[in-house]
């Protein structure tokens, strides 16, 4: 989509100016018609402004924003309160600029007769393909306050995941870090020392060579002495780049996925997420109504990984044929089997989305279970590679103090 600035005129002569994403310029003439204005001019793209420039938000508007938006929506709306009451409450309570900007552009869409479905369809960041069906299912059911609450939870249940998940990886990332730091530190301050102190026996010759290797490598680091260190830097930064460059291609993505599903722990714990999340968002879309070939398009677009994502898409032709849902998982095999077999059931028994909704569950504890022992799971990782470091760093310090001895005498 496109975004187009335009002028218009509404019923009451009032002059009216701002921007709107559309597909084409005839697509943004009808939006506006449709709100009752007089339209005057349409430009592709928007207007740089002051108002823009300070509302411009470059991390977008974040899951935590998202969730106390819904939550606080969701409350209102179950209360009692009307749509329009309820966005221009929260739009007047809102710090985040960027946010604020979507839900008065919401608000003012809604008060102009635009649909909500519609309203939050020409917004960006706020609501994605999922959440907005499921309005939309929402509105055209009659149980739209039901199915707002019910991405309140879903939207809650997200960032409770993603914080356990960040929250367990915090413990290896200190550790490892703090590790890296004093081993430089000691490279580039004691293990120098030991040089100095071989040297003023004139006995450099009999440095051992772990020892002649830090030093080599501190000297190599140390930007006074060579540009190795500044060299490393640029050739790390250039290997990341060079990496999420590869893996913003179709190959890149499918190749670098593949190896996320390998990786011992966290591949399991990948595919246990994608999995629950096929299993919830599916469930949800057909308890709303929408048809199955559709809640799978929209759960393909949802996969955060692409061999899911390719395993969900490749599941549509077959059942467009007449498959059921369970024949298509069984022969992919990126699904677990008691999955497949339990969505199997659900098709017999006619309750597809019951299942799926306690699959979701199962691998909700699941995924829990995993993220409250990460740390443990990772320890022994973590000894391991420690307990190397310091051995090394050890060795390479307190091996020639006891050689020198022996050349002193």
């Amino acid at each position: 989509m496109k975004v187009w600035s335009y002028e218009a005129v509404a019923r009451n002569g009032k002059q009216i100016k701002g921007d709107i994403e559309a597909i084409s310029k005839q697509e943004v003439i009808a939006l506006l018609q449709d709100q009752g204005l007089t339209v005057i001019h349409v430009a592709e793209g928007a207007r740089i402004t002051l108002k823009r420039l300070i509302n411009f938000n470059i991390g977008g508007i974040g899951l935590n924003d998202r969730v106390i938006f819904m939550k606080q929506f969701s409350t209102m709306v179950t209360a009692g309160l009307p749509i329009t009451e309820a966005l221009e409450t929260l739009a007047t309570q809102i710090k985040n600029p960027g946010m604020k900007t979507v839900v008065e552009t919401v608000l003012k869409d809604v008060k102009s007769g635009v649909s909500l479905t519609n309203a939050f369809k020409k917004t960006k960041g706020l609501f994605d393909d999922i959440q907005i069906n499921l309005i939309e299912a929402g509105e055209k059911s009659g149980n739209l306050i039901e199915m707002i609450a019910k991405i309140s939870k879903d939207l809650d249940q997200r960032k409770n995941f993603v914080s356990k998940v960040r929250g367990a990886m915090i413990y290896p990332i200190i550790i490892f870090t703090a590790v890296f730091l004093i081993m430089i530190l000691l490279m580039m301050t004691m293990v120098p020392a030991v040089e100095t102190l071989f040297k003023g026996f004139k006995a450099e010759d009999k440095i051992p060579w772990i020892t002649v290797a830090m030093i080599n490598t501190a000297n190599f680091l140390n930007p006074a002495k060579s540009v190795g260190g500044i060299l490393i830097v640029i050739v790390v930064v250039a290997i990341i780049f060079a990496m999420k460059a590869y893996r913003k291609t179709p190959s890149g993505r499918k190749v670098t996925d593949k190896l996320l599903l390998k990786v011992p722990i966290f591949g399991g714990l990948t595919s246990k997420l994608n999995t629950e999340e096929f299993c919830r968002i599916l469930a949800m879309l057909l308890v709303s109504g929408v048809s199955i070939i559709d809640s799978l398009k929209i759960v393909a677009g949802a996969m955060s990984n692409v061999i899911y994502r390719d395993a969900v898409m490749n599941m549509i032709p077959q059942i467009e044929k007449g498959f059921p849902v369970a024949a298509p998982m069984i022969k992919d095999n990126v699904f677990p089997n008691i999955l497949a077999r339990m969505v199997g059931t659900g098709e017999q028994t006619g309750k597809l989305d019951k299942v799926l909704l306690d699959m979701a569950k199962y691998y909700e504890e699941e995924i829990e279970n995993v993220t409250a022992n990460l740390t443990k799971l990772m320890e022994p990782i973590i000894l391991i590679i420690v307990g190397i470091f310091v051995g090394i760093m050890a060795v390479a310090i307190y091996l020639p103090i006891y050689q020198l001895a022996t050349v002193v005498k």
